[in-house]
């Protein structure tokens, strides 16, 4: 859930920037219901196999869950048909993720610390994108996920009240938008 409210600010911002001149339901289609939708069948789909295999004990799923956690996901696409294309397009998915997250949170970053300019010039964004990428090197080297984890969580502590805060302004900001266009219609 913290990783969640790190990141919310970051991707608000990137997708109300994109989704800009759309209505509520577009966004509320092409944001909310279609990633939903997607996840629900990618869990389902390779939920469905992990839970298979763990129920009728054919294979070591479960056990490289306590031991290798990380190794899960090319275990289970090795169970599948064409393992060798979806391990590849799912390193690539991965790495696509990877690279549009940092450039987003470099915009993002940009945007925040040059005052709220929708634009911030690329130095500006290569600079923030370079530390993020810094910071991500040195979470890698450290080899330590709790280390990883407890830092996360730290720097979104913050952000659980902000979280709060900006779900007042979108309530006012929704409220004026609809009183304006209440007095539109009647005016």
């Amino acid at each position: 859930m913290v990783w969640w409210i790190a990141w919310g600010p970051f991707v608000g911002v990137f997708v109300a920037r994109i989704s800009k001149g759309r209505t509520i339901r577009e966004f509320v289609l092409g944001v909310l219901i279609g990633p939903t939708l997607f996840s629900t069948i990618w869990f389902g789909a390779f939920g469905g196999v992990g839970l298979y295999e763990t129920l009728t004990q054919q294979g070591d799923l479960l056990a490289l869950t306590q031991t290798n956690v990380e190794r899960m996901t090319f275990a289970l696409l090795d169970r599948l048909p064409f393992s060798s294309l979806t391990t590849l397009a799912t390193v690539l998915a991965a790495f696509l993720f990877v690279v549009t997250s940092v450039v987003s949170a470099a915009f993002v970053l940009g945007t925040f610390s040059t005052g709220g300019n929708p634009n911030p010039s690329v130095r500006i964004r290569l600079i923030w994108g370079g530390l993020l990428g810094v910071l991500g090197a040195a979470m890698i080297l450290s080899g330590s996920t709790q280390a990883m984890k407890t830092l996360i969580a730290l720097g979104a502590l913050p952000f659980v009240f902000i979280t709060v805060l900006l779900m007042v302004c979108f309530i006012r900001a929704f409220r004026e938008d609809t009183a304006k266009e209440a007095s539109h219609a009647a005016g």
